[in-house]
């Protein structure tokens, strides 16, 4: 018998830790390790790991041949080989067992399991013993070591041998599996493979159990003139080519049928199914099992079923024959076993059955066929039902698969015996660490030792120097390790946005949730490379929906009419070239097509169209004097903004404004076409396509994104399948504090009107705002500003108006999109998500505590937000939106708007301006809430500005509200600010 240490079998190599950042060292150091030395054998690697290794949180394994083929796995993230999990409890997780029947066995299975596992040969012999006495074959030599393939034997010899066969493989890995720690919660049988989960419940003894399908094995030679056949076919389709010869056998799942019936019926109809372009595959049975031809079998099995010894399984059995869990009385029913092989099997049913009573469950295939595996992905659409196949068709990878199963199972949190396991054997190295941050034995390599955290680990390979200089430019941050979590250097779901922007442009591919999930250069290096995201982005439809907030300033009363607007302001360069700049501004039009929307009411509704091409309205304007600069030149953007037309455009103004002493590029866009995130994208891109037509370059656009065109339609397909049961969700929010109100200092039925709005700004220092950004989230684990400011706000508003309950409409950005499909980094248009968000605050607990609670509650949200709007806005059924119209509203809005610091570096020759040019002071604009609360770090501080009116508050009320939000936001820093709690800066 061959070791199962051989340098070339497959190993498992199994790590655990308590974070995910814990994990990529331990995986780092492994890999490290191995590359120095690489002349160790892979099973004394594995072998130390597995015994020593504590089953923590977060898990990962990897199956490998070699140390050389272990190390390229690593280093490419081969998802053939490596698996990542982050396991909660083994009790959530239920194993059940599936017993296939025969048509997909293979010569010699199992040959190199009986090999190699001890474990699996002691039951494996103990079954041939029985067969011995029963058939007088020697299945070991005649299946493992005869020189013929069992295909070439006769049909009444190969069944004798393979129902045998089947039943002996199976049980011997259902009970090699077991005692290594995989235990099962039930068990679902089909065809032979119900008597296997009866003979494994124990329902059945050995010999019982292989003197049936011995019996059905040489009664069946007398009724070899059937056949089935496997077609992919609906059941309305399937039920034209069914009559009194042809039956369905098996039902696989919705598309998938068995069929049987005589063989030249069979036949004929296979050629037909053919000919029509269905997929079929023929089984080498002569037998057409599961229908109503098998009656002969029936009957000739009645007289051994009635006088089988049967007793209450130990297990839940679901059996195909039933479709549903197997009553006790029906085990034990002689009419069962007589009548099992001319009854129709349900694999739909069944399994639907068992996931009704299970839904928590790891599949794992004990057989050599996939088809009960492929059912299950079918029908349990469900991250918590996992399947594993034990032994495929290839009967070479065997050891890879068992590998396979095993940490599979682990991941999910089965109590793998690593000692069963490797009973027998012993490793020729020392004992590797239990976890990444335990002492090594001395024995071990000082090479194998972690990096600690307060350690920088710098990029070695391209791709890590690649993600680290993008991480630079977009934290404006020095010193990082490939290993630092980039939301515990400050980093936020919008900064996110400009990395994936800038990693796609190297073809990375990733999307916004990979980067959440794997924030850190090593895993950005090893899961993404060189791949791209999908490009379907080709849409033709003439009418675009409108998108949620879009149907928000249209159904507002007189809002179609209002200016709703937003201008940036540029100083350009001394050495400006005009020509140029309306030429980049003239791309900007082609490349984003969010810029080229028109709007057209007709028939009591807007519709939002887009024109093709856009001539760019660009104005050169003159500032007469400089004495009131700031002045004058904010009536001259009013003039330009009193002139915008929703129907005929363009929603997008250049104006070039020169004075004396500087030039400033004026650019107004109409809000329906832009928001916040767009305006950094928009800048961006000018910058360069000016320098590209100033120096006479080649005009080379960026990858594009997906357009805005293909998003509004998208949401469209959102709304049509989205969980109308969210709606309960909303409706909980937003009760919570329906019974509170926001306090005034003027009552009155006044209209909030844009006209009558003031602000007040108020900035953190730079050393707190250091700490806000740099400290708390690498302490906290993650919890950045956002959570922070939203706790000071809301300790701030309890002080105010004696509220535990801080109720805001929270905007977003709301480009955080869970799909493949759209990639929404550089899209420019009105993508901005509202949605509202309640604050708790509770005094007795702890500022750590709430702010956890916070990043719960934001993580907790559906869809990010975005279901808000669309079951308010797109969803086509009146009763969701009417209900969704009913729920309290908020008084204040809250909008943090990220790190603007990092915007500056990228748009040279350009600078951002810091002139507030916002709606004129007579605009007929409305404001939906009463204080609106901005937040952003720009020049290294933390800016908040409070817009209120003064139809409903004084200055003095916002002015104590506004430093009440200071001062909360001081005292948390102040908490976590203290030398002794961490030692992380770097700079």
């Amino acid at each position: 018998m061959n070791n199962i240490n051989n340098q070339n079998d497959w190993q498992i190599i199994i790590l655990s830790a308590n974070t995910a950042i814990e994990l990529e060292h331990y995986i780092a150091n492994i890999l490290r390790f191995i590359k120095q030395y690489p002349e160790l054998n892979l099973f004394d690697i594995a072998y130390v790991l597995n015994l020593n290794q504590q089953d923590k949180k977060f898990r990962f394994f990897a199956v490998a041949n070699d140390t050389r083929h272990l190390a390229t796995i690593l280093e490419t993230a081969d998802q053939n080989y490596i698996f990542y999990n982050e396991c909660h409890s083994f009790e959530q997780t239920e194993i059940i067992y599936m017993f296939p029947g025969q048509g997909n066995e293979y010569h010699r299975m199992g040959k190199e399991l009986y090999e190699t596992r001890p474990g699996f040969k002691k039951y494996f012999d103990e079954c041939n013993e029985i067969i011995k006495k029963t058939t007088g074959i020697d299945i070991v030599e005649a299946y493992y070591y005869a020189e013929s393939d069992i295909k070439d034997l006769p049909w009444k010899l190969r069944s004798l041998i393979t129902y045998n066969m089947i039943v002996a493989i199976e049980y011997s890995i259902a009970k090699f599996i077991t005692d290594l720690g995989i235990q099962p919660h039930a068990l679902i049988g089909y065809s032979i493979g119900e008597v296997v989960a009866a003979l494994f419940g124990e329902a059945l003894s050995l010999d019982d159990a292989f003197q049936l399908v011995t019996l059905v094995a040489k009664f069946s030679d007398h009724i070899d003139d059937g056949a089935l056949l496997v077609v992919k076919i609906s059941a309305n389709e399937l039920a034209k080519y069914l009559d009194d010869d042809v039956c369905i056998a098996s039902i696989h799942s919705i598309d998938t049928f068995l069929i049987g019936g005589k063989k030249n019926k069979i036949q004929s109809l296979s050629t037909i199914l053919e000919e029509n372009q269905y997929f079929i595959k023929k089984l080498n049975i002569p037998c057409a099992y599961h229908t109503k031809h098998m009656h002969e079998l029936t009957d000739k099995l009645a007289p051994f079923s009635n006088n089988l010894n049967v007793n209450p399984t130990k297990y839940p059995i679901y059996s195909s024959c039933f479709g549903r869990r197997i009553l006790t009385s029906e085990l034990t029913s002689p009419d069962y076993w007589a009548g099992l092989w001319s009854k129709k099997m349900d694999l739909v049913s069944t399994f639907s059955d068992c996931y009704g009573n299970h839904p928590n469950s790891f599949y794992v295939e004990v057989g050599p066929a996939t088809t009960m595996a492929n059912v299950v992905k079918k029908i349990i659409k469900t991250d918590s039902a996992e399947t594993s196949l034990l032994i495929p068709g290839d009967f070479a990878n065997e050891l890879f698969n068992v590998a396979l199963m095993l940490g599979k199972a682990w991941l999910y949190g089965a109590k793998v015996r690593w000692q069963k396991f490797y009973e027998g054997h012993a490793a020729k190295i020392g004992p590797m660490p239990k976890s990444p941050f335990e002492t090594y034995k001395n024995d071990i390599p000082k090479q194998l030792l972690p990096v600690k955290k307060s350690e920088i680990v710098l990029p070695t390979t391209e791709k890590e120097k690649i993600i680290y200089s993008i991480f630079q430019r977009v934290l404006n941050y020095k010193n990082i390790s490939i290993y630092d979590d980039f939301f515990n250097l400050g980093g936020d779901s919008l900064l996110a946005m400009q990395c994936i922007a800038m990693l796609n442009e190297y073809k990375f591919g990733v999307n916004l949730n990979y980067f959440f999930n794997n924030p850190t250069i090593a895993a950005l290096t090893r899961f993404y490379n060189e791949k791209t995201l999908l490009n379907n982005d080709i849409d033709n439809s003439e009418e675009i929906p409108l998108t949620p907030l879009q149907v928000r300033f249209f159904k507002k009363p007189k809002h179609w009419s209002e200016q709703k607007l937003i201008t940036i302001l540029l100083h350009t360069p001394e050495d400006l070239d005009i020509s140029s700049l309306k030429l980049a501004c003239q791309a900007l039009l082609e490349y984003h097509d969010a810029l080229r929307l028109r709007y057209v009411h007709k028939n009591g509704a807007w519709h939002q169209f887009m024109v093709d091409y856009e001539a760019i309205s660009f104005n050169n304007i003159t500032l007469p004097g400089v004495k009131d600069m700031e002045l004058e030149m904010e009536v001259a953007i009013a003039y330009e903004q009193s002139r915008f037309d929703l129907e005929n455009g363009p929603l997008i103004k250049f104006s070039l404004i020169t004075s004396k002493k500087s030039s400033i590029l004026a650019i107004s866009f109409h809000h329906l076409c832009i928001d916040g995130f767009s305006i950094g994208v928009l800048v961006k891109n000018l910058t360069n396509f000016y320098s590209q037509l100033k120096n006479n370059a080649t005009m080379i656009f960026p990858k594009r994104s997906t357009s805005f065109r293909r998003w509004a339609n998208y949401l469209q397909h959102l709304a049509s399948k989205m969980d109308r049961n969210v709606v309960s969700f909303w409706e909980e929010q937003t009760n919570v504090c329906r019974n509170y109100k926001m306090p005034v200092d003027f009552v009155n039925n006044k209209i909030n009107m844009a006209s009558a709005t003031r602000e007040l700004t108020f900035y953190l220092s730079e050393s707190s705002t250091y700490v806000c950004l740099r400290n708390i989230p690498n302490l906290l684990n993650g919890i950045g500003i956002l959570e922070i400011l939203l706790l000071a706000c809301a300790m701030a508003y309890h002080d105010w108006a004696a509220s535990n309950c801080f109720f805001v409409d929270l905007r977003s950005h709301g480009r955080n999109i869970d799909s493949n499909e759209i990639d929404l980094s550089r899209t420019v248009g009105w993508l901005t998500i509202v949605f509202p968000f309640v604050v708790a605050i509770n005094k007795n607990t702890s500022k750590a505590d709430m702010l956890y609670k916070i990043q719960k509650s934001i993580k907790s949200i559906p869809n990010n937000g975005l279901s808000y709007g669309i079951l308010r806005y797109l969803v086509q059924e009146d009763s969701i939106r009417e209900r969704m119209e009913k729920l309290n509203r908020a008084e204040i809005a809250f909008n943090y708007h990220g790190q603007l610091d990092n915007l500056q570096q990228e748009i040279n020759p350009f600078s951002m301006c810091t002139y507030p040019i916002a709606n004129s002071a007579n605009s007929t604009v409305t404001r939906s809430h009463l204080i609106n609360i901005d937040a952003m770090i720009i020049g290294k501080q933390l800016k908040i500005i409070l817009s209120y009116s003064l139809e409903f508050h004084k200055a003095e009320t916002i002015k104590k509200f506004g430093d009440s939000i200071l001062q909360n936001i001081q005292s948390i820093v102040n908490e976590f600010s203290h030398e002794a709690l961490y030692n992380l800066s770097r700079e």
